[in-house]
């Protein structure tokens, strides 16, 4: 896979998990849905959950799941296999989510992407 579907895939799965998984996670009353996600993805994904509230950010975000997903096991092996340099893709999203905290910078998910192979 060439470095730009692989940005395109990458983007195009956090958000299907952004809005898909969001209203699973959140909704109190569907836990029967949670059952048809594995269990570390549903993981993952309250990780980012936590990132989100731990940033003040009242919503899930790709960025937050990419970041507990960059901090867990099974993320840096997917890095690993694709190539990608997970400590600086850690340190840039570490920087990228202090700024949103700040409300200095808006972080656009395009700009992200960009950022994932340099």
């Amino acid at each position: 896979m060439t470095r730009r579907y692989l940005k395109y895939y990458i983007f195009v799965t956090l958000l299907f998990f952004v809005q898909v998984i969001n209203n699973v996670l959140c909704a109190p009353d569907n836990k029967q849905e949670q059952g048809k996600y594995l269990n570390r993805t549903i993981n993952i994904l309250n990780a980012g959950k936590n990132i989100a509230k731990s940033y003040g950010h009242n919503k899930l975000k790709p960025i937050h799941i990419l970041s507990a997903l960059a901090k867990s096991d099974y993320g840096s092996t997917l890095f690993k296999e694709n190539n990608v340099n997970a400590a600086n893709l850690k340190e840039y999203i570490d920087i990228a989510l202090e700024q949103t905290r700040a409300g200095a910078v808006c972080i656009k998910i395009k700009t992200f992407i960009l950022y994932i192979y340099i």
